[in-house]
C-alpha cells in the first residue's frame, strides 16, 4: 500500500492511495500508465509507513517522562531509550528573529534532533608533520614526549590562529538537536541591566531566549545550551561584557571573588529562564555546557583554576539545572584532563584526525560515551585573509569517521549567520599580523549558508544521517529558499562631514580628561564606559611648527585616524604591511612627521581609534585584559606631553543614527576623510539581498538605523547580508561611516562576495 501524491501543473493537487505492485524500481506504475506519460503530471510515490512515523517528542515521551540525558557505557539515552544525537548549532543572535524558524526547520529537514548554539588557519607544513606523527604515534597516553608534541603541534597550528587545518554505530536516533551559545554582553550591555529581548538596545529584538528554544521545540528539535559565561564564539571578548574590564582587579574566566559576584549575578537572572525548559519539565533542553574550552590555557596556566568551574557548577544546581546533563568541550590531546570535573561528562572539539581524538577521550573517559560537541564544518575569515572553505568530501569523510566510530556529533556550524554591527571577535597570535579581527559575515562555510541556502555540504550531511540513523521519526519537507533581489543602483544623496558629525554627538557621550583614556573608562553610559565604535581624542588650540614630530606611547587598539583642523594627516589603512608602523597595533611608540597641511597655530588635532572587535579566544588569559584606544602612555608633540583632551564616544547606536539630521545635498570630495553619506531605497517588495561594497574603502553601513556590520576593500568578504525583515515597504535609509575610499552608488546583488 503506498500513498501517491498527483502535483500537476496547473497547480492543483488530488491525494490518493490506491494498491499496486511495484515491478521495478525504475518501471513505471502498473494501472497508471497515463498518468506518467503526461509531462503536466508528477508522481511522488511515499511509502505508506512515512504517514505514520512518530515525531521525536512522540518516540521520546511515550509512557510519560521519568528522566532526562543519561550517559550509560553502551550510549546515550534519553527517557530510558538509546539515543545518538545528531546536532547542530546556530546563534540566536547572528540570525534575525524572523528566520529563526526558518533555519530551525531546515536543519529538522536535514536529520538533526538537536541544536546547539561555535576555531583553525593552514599550519606550517613542518607542524602538519608533526601532527600526523602524534597521529601515527604508537605510545600509549601516558608518553609523555607524544602529549607535548602534541600540545606544541596542534596548539601552535590550530588553537593560536583559529584557523582550519586543510583537509585533503550499532545504536542510532534522529535527535535534531540544537546547541546554542548565549552571549553576556548582549543580555547585561549595562551593569544590573539585563536585556532579554523586552529592552530598548540595538539587538534587543534579537535576545528573546525563551522565544528561541520555544520554536526549536515546536520544530521538533532538542536543544543544548552553553550558557557562558565565556563562549568564545568569534564574538566580542567571547562574549563578556566590556564593562568587566572597568575594575583592574577583576580577573575574567577565575575564582577571583569579582569576578564570580558579576557572573552569580547574571545567572540568577539568565538561569531561571531555562529551569522550566529542561526536557524533564516538558521543555527541550536536553544539557548545559559549564564554561566553554576551559581546558586550552592548560599550555600556560599549569593549574588551571577548576575553583572557577565548580562556582559555575554550583550556580547551575542553585537554579535546578541538575536535572539536565552537564559537560565540558575541549580539544581532547591537548587539554587532557585540564577542563574537566568529576562527575561532568567530557566531550571533544576538532575538525581532523578523529580516532586520535576520539581514542583519547576513550583513555581519558572510560565507560561513557563519546560526543564531539564541536565538529567544525568550515571555518571563519579574518580581514586580510582568503576566505576559507573545506571541502564536501573531507569535510563529509570526518564526519562519517566521527559516526562510524561511533559518536554523537554537534556540527560547528550548522548555520552560521552574521556577526551584526560591531559585535565581531578577533584572535591574536605570536607571529604577525599578532592581533586579527574577523569580518561580520560568520558564513563559515556552513552546510547552511550565511542567508540561509542550502549547500552542497547540506545535501551531503542530510544524505549521511540518513545512512547512519537507524531510528526512523518525521521530518518536514526541505523548506524554500529565500527569494534574492537584486535591487538597483541607488546614488548617494547626501552626506555629513566629520564635523558636522562631532557636532551631533550628545553632552552625555563627551568627556573631559587631562589624560587619553581607554574607550571603556570612560565615564559614560551611567559609567559602564564605551563599548563599541570609534573613540575620538580631541586637543584644541595646538601649535604645530614645522617638521613636527607626533608620538604616541604603547600601542594604538585597533586603527587610529589623524586629523589636523578636519584634514587627514595618516595615509588610507590598504595593506597589512601597514599595521608596524604609526597608528597600529603592532608597534609602540610609533611616530608621525605632520606635513606642511598641518602646520600652524590654534589647530585642532584629533585622533580617531577604531575598536575592531576584542579577543574572544587565547591560551593565556592575560590576551583578555584588551582596552580599546588610547591607555598605554601618553600622546607627545615634540616630545611634549599633550594633556587637557575633549574625549568623544562614536557608538553609532541605532537611535543617534535615526536621528541625523541637517544632511547636505551637494557631495564634496572627503576622500581619506571620515564622513557619512545617505542613499534612499524605495521599494514595495522586501527581499533578502547583499550589499557589494567592493568599490568604497572601510567602514560600517546602517540600514534604516540599524548596523549591518563592517565592509573593508582589503577584503576577503566585499559584501553585507541584509535580511529582508530590515527593509520595510516604502523608503528606506542606507547610512555609510566612510572612513577613505567613497563611492558614489550603492550596489545590491543577490549573492554574496565572500572572497
Amino acid at each position: 500500500m503506498f500513498p501517491v501524491n498527483i502535483h500537476t501543473n496547473d497547480a492543483t493537487v488530488s491525494s490518493f492511495i490506491c494498491c499496486f505492485e511495484v515491478a521495478s524500481q525504475k518501471g513505471g506504475v502498473p494501472g497508471l500508465p497515463h498518468l506518467e506519460k503526461n509531462p503536466a503530471v508528477a508522481l511522488e510515490v511515499v511509502p505508506i509507513q512515512a504517514m505514520s512515523l512518530p515525531t521525536l517528542y512522540e518516540h521520546y515521551t511515550q509512557g510519560g517522562v521519568v528522566v532526562g540525558l543519561e550517559t550509560p557505557p553502551d550510549g546515550f539515552k534519553l527517557n530510558k531509550k538509546d539515543i545518538i544525537i545528531f546536532s547542530g548549532a546556530i546563534h540566536y543572535f547572528r540570525v534575525h528573529p524572523a528566520h529563526r524558524r526558518d533555519r530551525l526547520r531546515k536543519l529538522r529537514a536535514a536529520g538533526f534532533n538537536t541544536v546547539e548554539t561555535k576555531w583553525v588557519h593552514s599550519p606550517k607544513p613542518a607542524l602538519v608533520d608533526a601532527i600526523r606523527r602524534d597521529s601515527n604515534s604508537q605510545e600509549t597516553l601516558s608518553s609523555t614526549d607524544t602529549i607535548q608534541l602534541s600540545q606544541r603541534s596542534c596548539l601552535a597550528a590550530c588553537r593560536a590562529s583559529r584557523r582550519p587545518l586543510s583537509l585533503s554505530c550499532s545504536k542510532q536516533v534522529n535527535l535534531a538537536e540544537h546547541a546554542r551559545y548565549v552571549p553576556w554582553n548582549l543580555h547585561e550591555p549595562e551593569k544590573d541591566k539585563y536585556d532579554f529581548g523586552d529592552g530598548d538596545n540595538d539587538m534587543s529584538m534579537f535576545l528573546d531566549v525563551v522565544k528561541f528554544v520555544q520554536i526549536a521545540q515546536e520544530e521538533d528539535l532538542f536543544v543544548i545550551v552553553r550558557p557562558g559565561p565565556y563562549i568564545c564564539a568569534e564574538w566580542d571578548f567571547g562574549g563578556m561584557p566590556s564593562w568587566l574590564l572597568r575594575d583592574a582587579s577583576l580577573k575574567v574566566r577565575t575564582s577571583e571573588s569579582r569576578y564570580i559576584t558579576r557572573v552569580t549575578k547574571y545567572f540568577d537572572e539568565l538561569l531561571p529562564l531555562f529551569t522550566k525548559l529542561q526536557f524533564t519539565e516538558g521543555g527541550p533542553i536536553l544539557a548545559f555546557q559549564i564554561e566553554n574550552e576551559y581546558g586550552s590555557i592548560a599550555y600556560k596556566v599549569k593549574r588551571p583554576d577548576k575553583l572557577y568551574l565548580l562556582a559555575i557548577k554550583k550556580l547551575f544546581d542553585k537554579h535546578g539545572l541538575y536535572k539536565s546533563l552537564y559537560f565540558t568541550a575541549d580539544y581532547p590531546s591537548i587539554a587532557l584532563t585540564s577542563g574537566a570535573l568529576d562527575g561532568v561528562l567530557m566531550t571533544a572539539n576538532f575538525n581532523t584526525d578523529p580516532d586520535n581524538q576520539l581514542n583519547t577521550l576513550k583513555v581519558l573517559q572510560p565507560n561513557k560515551p563519546l560526543m564531539v560537541m564541536e565538529y567544525w564544518s568550515g571555518w571563519f575569515d579574518h580581514w586580510f585573509e582568503h576566505h576559507h572553505t573545506v571541502s564536501t568530501d573531507d569535510y563529509i569523510s570526518i564526519l562519517e569517521s566521527i559516526l562510524k566510530f561511533p559518536s554523537s556529533v554537534n556540527l560547528y556550524m550548522f548555520h552560521g549567520g552574521t556577526s551584526f554591527g560591531f559585535l565581531n571577535g578577533a584572535n591574536v597570535q605570536p607571529n604577525k599580523p599578532t592581533y586579527q579581527p574577523d569580518v561580520s559575515s560568520y558564513d563559515y562555510d556552513a552546510p547552511l549558508s550565511e542567508a540561509g541556502d542550502y549547500t552542497e555540504k547540506y545535501h551531503a550531511t542530510k544524505e549521511l544521517i540518513a545512512r547512519y540513523n537507524h531510528v526512523k521519526t518525521k521530518t518536514p519537507k526541505l523548506p524554500n529558499e529565500s527569494h534574492k533581489k537584486k535591487y538597483p543602483e541607488t546614488s548617494i544623496m547626501y552626506q555629513l562631514q566629520f564635523e558636522q558629525i562631532i557636532q551631533k554627538v550628545d553632552a552625555a557621550d563627551r568627556v573631559k580628561s587631562k589624560n587619553v583614556t581607554a574607550m571603556e573608562l570612560l565615564d559614560i553610559n551611567g559609567g559602564n564606559g564605551q563599548s563599541y565604535g570609534f573613540v575620538l581624542y580631541r586637543k584644541s588650540g595646538v601649535n604645530i611648527p614645522k617638521n613636527s614630530i607626533l608620538k604616541i606611547e604603547g600601542r594604538v587598539h585597533d586603527v587610529g585616524t589623524v586629523m589636523v583642523d578636519g584634514l587627514t594627516a595618516t595615509e588610507s589603512f590598504k595593506h597589512l604591511e601597514q599595521t608596524e608602523s604609526f597608528g597600529f597595533w603592532e608597534a609602540s611608540d610609533q611616530e608621525l612627521k605632520l606635513k606642511e597641511k598641518c602646520i600652524g597655530s590654534n589647530k585642532t588635532l584629533d585622533i580617531m581609534v577604531e575598536n575592531w572587535g576584542r579577543v574572544n579566544f587565547d591560551n593565556s588569559l592575560e590576551a583578555f585584559d584588551q582596552k580599546k584606544g588610547l591607555w598605554e602612555g601618553s600622546v607627545l608633540l615634540d616630545g611634549n606631553k599633550l594633556e587637557d583632551w575633549e574625549i568623544i564616544a562614536l557608538q553609532f547606536k541605532r537611535k543617534w543614527v535615526n536621528s541625523l539630521s541637517g544632511w547636505d545635498h551637494n557631495i564634496k570630495n572627503t576622500s581619506n576623510i571620515p564622513t557619512l553619506f545617505k542613499a534612499t531605497l524605495n521599494i514595495f517588495d522586501p527581499m533578502d539581498t547583499f550589499l557589494n561594497m567592493s568599490n568604497w574603502g572601510k567602514g560600517n553601513v546602517f540600514v534604516n538605523g540599524f548596523n549591518l556590520g563592517r565592509y573593508f576593500n582589503a577584503g576577503p568578504t566585499h559584501s553585507l547580508y541584509v535580511p529582508a525583515p530590515l527593509l520595510k515597504e516604502g523608503s528606506n535609509e542606507f547610512v555609510v561611516f566612510e572612513l577613505m575610499k567613497p563611492s558614489s552608488h550603492l550596489v545590491f546583488t543577490d549573492a554574496p562576495i565572500l572572497g
